[in-house]
């Protein structure tokens, strides 16, 4: 990470003299993107997008930045005729799971083994974490937010969370499943791509957009945008489970972008779950816990 952060301010050095001499001077986000992913640089102001090296990615009339290919960009936005620079972007194939995420997906795991066969009520360690005493409430943010928490990464309540112009591991510290959107939001970190660490927030079709979470424990690109995914999620049937799917990132219709995966690449019954909770969920965002 932070030979990437590094190579980023390189990078911003030898774009400077590309950019006119009255650009507004700012502190950019330095950004990691997988080729295919999304992210909307938080500004104010509307149109005016640019990007350096559309080849490697485009910024759209509403500020929507697509990463396309390996290789580097600059993302600037016009505003009162000065250019502004919104973004350094470096895009990636792929990037290694930093030691704190695979600590806490370790300990996700380890909570799941534990508990296999036994279930949980609505007042248990997740809960009593949050609350600072016993209480009781739906378990599956807290869950998460738990094994984040016990593997030492920084946290902040959602009201407290702000812009993180880095990619290190940073969480929020929330139980309910809508405030860890917002918070995860607040710091610029929403995704429509997997990686491993990420937390993957459901919706309802026709519904609630915030109605689970859980934890990504495994993505591997299938290709055109479909992703194997691989999930432990706390708060389902009172027990931890662990989950495998489909997710079409490309999906026409974002409301139908799960499928189970054909019977025959059911190969471990016995650790996943490879019927989805219901067919009229789906996946709504990525919360980066890191990039």
């Amino acid at each position: 990470m932070k030979r990437t952060l590094a190579l980023l301010l390189m990078l911003m050095a030898l774009f400077a003299p590309l950019l006119p001499v009255n650009a507004e001077a700012q502190p950019p986000a330095s950004r990691q993107m997988l080729v295919g992913e999304e992210y909307t640089p938080i500004s104010e102001d509307k149109g005016g997008w640019q990007s350096s090296a559309p080849t490697v990615a485009t910024a759209s009339d509403q500020g929507v930045v697509t990463a396309l290919t390996p290789g580097e960009a600059i993302i600037t936005q016009t505003v009162k005729n000065k250019p502004v620079v919104r973004a350094s972007i470096l895009v990636v194939e792929s990037a290694e799971t930093p030691e704190q995420i695979t600590r806490a997906l370790d300990i996700a795991l380890g909570e799941w083994q534990a508990s296999l066969g036994k279930t949980i009520g609505r007042s248990n360690k997740y809960t009593k974490w949050y609350c600072g005493r016993p209480c009781e409430f739906g378990w599956c943010g807290g869950f998460v937010s738990y094994c984040l928490d016990e593997a030492g990464l920084p946290m902040a309540y959602w009201r407290e969370s702000e812009l993180q112009l880095h990619g290190n591991p940073h969480a929020v510290r929330e139980a309910d499943v809508l405030k860890l959107l917002r918070g995860y939001t607040n710091m610029g970190r929403i995704s429509n791509l997997p990686r491993p660490g990420y937390l993957v927030v459901y919706g309802k079709r026709g519904g609630y957009k915030t109605i689970h979470v859980g934890l990504v424990t495994r993505a591997e690109h299938q290709g055109e945008g479909v992703y194997l995914i691989e999930t432990v999620e706390g708060n389902v049937s009172k027990r931890i489970k662990r989950y495998s799917y489909l997710y079409d990132s490309l999906a026409k219709n974002p409301e139908r972008n799960m499928k189970t995966l054909p019977e025959t690449e059911w190969t471990d019954t016995g650790t996943f779950q490879y019927q989805l909770i219901t067919d009229n969920w789906h996946v709504n965002a990525f919360c980066q816990t890191w990039y």
